[in-house]
């Protein structure tokens, strides 16, 4: 006996149709909502972490378009954590932007937001960042 199935038409997804992915890493609980909140709205996927080892950790599972990151982390400094995901060559090339203070520390990495954020300035960022 031969089964015959019919099945509907699905429509392929082009890469352009799938959510980018963002990963923010914040141990500040109201900076990191803010930042989730504003990169939704823009159609991101997000997923928060707290500290370095697990920024590492979920960059590598989830291979993010774009990195929010903490300057002064709980475990370790944020630009060891971008020193980190710069040596791996499946991560080296994302976008950065930092979150901090002192923007002297981060100058090197291109893009710094000041804090306490906002979700205008966040938004602008995010586009230099993601068209350069």
């Amino acid at each position: 006996m031969v089964w015959r199935i019919s099945l509907p038409a699905i429509p392929m997804r082009t890469a352009d149709q799938f959510p980018r992915k963002a990963l923010v890493v914040e141990p500040d609980k109201g900076a990191a909502e803010l930042c989730r909140s504003a990169l939704e709205k823009d159609g991101y996927e997000v997923r928060c972490v707290d500290t370095g080892v697990l920024a590492l950790i979920a960059a590598r599972e989830t291979a993010p378009d774009l990195v929010l990151l903490a300057t002064q982390l709980r475990d370790v400094p944020g630009n060891e954590v971008v020193a980190w995901m710069k040596a791996d060559p499946s991560l080296g090339s994302r976008p950065v932007i930092m979150l901090g203070s002192d923007t002297e520390q981060v100058a090197e990495y291109g893009f710094f937001l000041r804090k306490p954020l906002s979700a205008a300035a966040l938004r602008r960022t995010v586009g230099e960042a993601t068209r350069s």
